[in-house]
């Protein structure tokens, strides 16, 4: 009976905490138009991939959060990456942020937008693994994700390119 009791408590914390996030505004700008949750079947890092992001207001509508997931399914590769980004507005189309993800990595965030794209460089330039991801919007809730590395040359090299669609 304590159990049952406990666990009725629980949930019902867990929905209030969800009802008290959804009723966050969005006051980030172009951020806003990307809040959802969206999905695909695709192609991440060479291999079969179902992927998964969630962009929300969060910390009392302070940031704007993404969560964004990779699961590749081949024979030869099954891997999950997990990440977490915090985005705040720094100036007209402009955010800064922090990325952290499930291979340990910390990264600053500077972002800018153009032309309904979200261009966010990730890491330091010349130190470590430096990358970019765009997501521009696209019609019909879809949102194109694509993300490269830049090599010791300067050249930038894509190692994942898919269209999600919006779930929610």
């Amino acid at each position: 009976m304590i159990v049952k009791t406990i666990a009725a408590g629980s949930l019902a914390v867990a929905a209030s905490i969800c009802a008290i996030e959804e009723k966050i505004a969005c006051t980030h700008g172009f951020l806003c138009q990307l809040v959802g949750t969206y999905e695909a079947s695709g192609t991440s890092f060479k291999e079969p991939a179902r992927l998964a992001m969630r962009w929300t207001p969060d910390l009392g509508g302070a940031f704007v959060r993404i969560d964004y997931r990779i699961d590749t399914s081949s024979p030869r590769l099954r891997k999950r990456f997990d990440g977490v980004g915090y985005y705040k507005t720094s100036g007209a189309n402009r955010f800064i942020g922090t990325w952290v993800d499930s291979q340990g990595a910390i990264h600053p965030l500077d972002a800018s937008v153009a032309a309904k794209t979200l261009t966010t460089f990730w890491g330091v330039p010349g130190k470590g693994t430096y990358g970019r991801t765009t997501y521009r919007l696209l019609d019909g809730g879809r949102v194109e994700v694509v993300d490269s590395l830049q090599e010791p040359n300067g050249a930038w090299t894509e190692f994942s390119r898919n269209t999600l669609k919006k779930t929610e």
